[in-house]
């Protein structure tokens, strides 16, 4: 028999190349300002929507009063939710992926880490990333 193995489709990979710290904060900054405020916008109009019937097609489904509640949850549930992502997660990788490049800015090459695929190629991209943050400080700082 053959062995079964797990299918993987052709992978597509996205890479938001940032190219300093202070450009990758603004994009993150500027990106949880979008999203926050798309939260608002259904925070506030989500009501009027659902009472006047457009939020589901111009017809009016089951009671108004349900579905106005059901958009301010989901728009308060959208603001809430982008705030810890961008603080936790988003800041901290735009900088780091800005701090990667600045070699870049004082004439170095940039190194390539590699693709962080699943927990193992996460942690083989994080020593490699520790290790030549410190050979590349040592360097700068002995010359």
């Amino acid at each position: 028999m053959f062995p079964q193995s797990r299918y993987q489709p052709k992978p597509v990979y996205i890479d938001n190349l940032r190219w300093d710290p202070i450009t990758a904060g603004s994009s993150v900054l500027l990106d949880t300002t979008t999203e926050f405020t798309s939260g608002l916008g259904q925070l506030v109009m989500g009501p009027v929507e659902a009472y006047n019937g457009n939020a589901y097609g111009g017809k009016r489904q089951g009671n108004a009063s349900a579905n106005a509640a059901k958009s301010v949850g989901l728009g308060f549930g959208k603001m809430v939710g982008v705030l810890p992502k961008a603080v936790l997660v988003d800041m901290p990788l735009g900088l780091s992926e800005g701090l990667r490049r600045m070699p870049a800015l004082l004439g170095d090459e940039v190194r390539d880490n590699g693709r962080v695929t699943n927990w193992k190629t996460g942690g083989v991209v994080a020593g490699k990333v520790s290790c030549g943050v410190m050979l590349w400080r040592d360097a700068h700082i002995s010359s």
